[in-house]
C-alpha cells in the first residue's frame, strides 16, 4: 500500500476533534495534540498519534477522565505531588512540569511526583519544558510490565522511560536524551512485526534458546 502524506495542520486538525469529542476541554484538548503530536514531528511515530486509539478505548473504558480537577494534594517550597484525577497524561504531565518550573524559579530546584493519571505521551516533551527557562529538565514515569528479563520469557519490567534535557550554548543546541528499558517501543514491533523473523532476539518464544555467546 502507498504511503499517504498529512500535513501536520490536518493531523492536528483531527486529533484535536477527537479529543474535544471525548470531552476534554479546549484548552487540554489543544495541550494533548501538541504532546502527542511533538513524538510524530521527531520521528518517534510509536508515541504519536498512533496512540490515539488507545486513548479513546481507555476513555470508553472510563479508566480517562476527559475533564479532571488536576490538584496539588501535598506540597513543600520544592516539591509537590499533583493528583491527576485519572486525566489524559498528555494534560497533566505538563501540569505537573509547569509547577517544577515555577517551583525552580523560585528556590532553585522543582521536584514533582503525580499519582492517578495515564500515558503521557514522549518523556522528552515535558523535559524540555524547562529549556525556555535556562533549566535542566527530567521527566520520567513507570510503566505497566511489558518488558522481559533477560533469557526470560516472562514480562515483568516496566519500560520506565527516563528523558533530560539541558540548556545548551548561546546557539540554543539542547542536547535531550531519552531511555527506556526495551530496545525497541511496543507499537514499532507491531510495526515490524513481519520482519521480525529476521532480528533474533526482539520476540520472546515459549520457549527460548541457549544465551548468545558473548566475546
Amino acid at each position: 500500500m502507498a504511503n499517504t502524506v498529512v500535513s501536520y495542520q490536518y493531523l492536528a486538525s483531527f486529533t484535536n476533534h477527537i479529543f474535544t469529542a471525548m470531552g476534554c476541554s479546549a484548552a487540554h484538548a489543544a495541550l494533548a495534540t501538541e504532546v502527542l503530536l511533538s513524538a510524530d514531528i521527531r520521528g518517534i511515530d510509536s508515541h504519536g498519534v498512533a496512540r490515539l486509539i488507545g486513548y479513546v478505548r481507555l476513555w470508553e473504558a472510563q479508566r480517562i477522565n476527559a475533564i479532571p480537577n488536576v490538584k496539588v494534594i501535598h506540597e513543600t517550597p520544592s516539591t509537590a505531588v499533583v493528583d491527576g484525577d485519572a486525566g489524559l497524561g498528555l494534560v497533566v504531565a505538563p501540569i505537573a512540569m509547569q509547577i517544577a518550573i515555577d517551583k525552580a524559579k523560585q528556590v532553585g530546584t522543582g521536584w514533582v511526583s503525580v499519582q492517578n493519571s495515564n500515558h503521557f505521551g514522549i518523556a522528552g516533551y515535558h523535559a524540555m519544558m524547562a529549556l525556555d527557562h535556562d533549566m535542566i529538565g527530567i521527566a520520567m514515569t513507570n510503566a505497566s510490565a511489558l518488558v522481559a528479563p533477560t533469557f526470560s520469557i516472562e514480562k515483568m519490567l516496566g519500560t520506565n522511560p527516563i528523558a533530560v534535557a539541558i540548556p545548551g550554548s548561546s546557539h540554543h543546541l539542547w542536547p535531550i536524551l531519552q531511555q527506556q528499558l526495551q530496545q525497541m517501543a511496543n507499537l514499532n514491533c507491531c510495526k515490524e512485526s513481519k520482519k521480525m523473523h529476521q532480528l533474533d532476539g526482539y520476540k520472546q518464544r515459549k520457549v527460548q534458546k541457549a544465551p548468545m555467546q558473548i566475546f
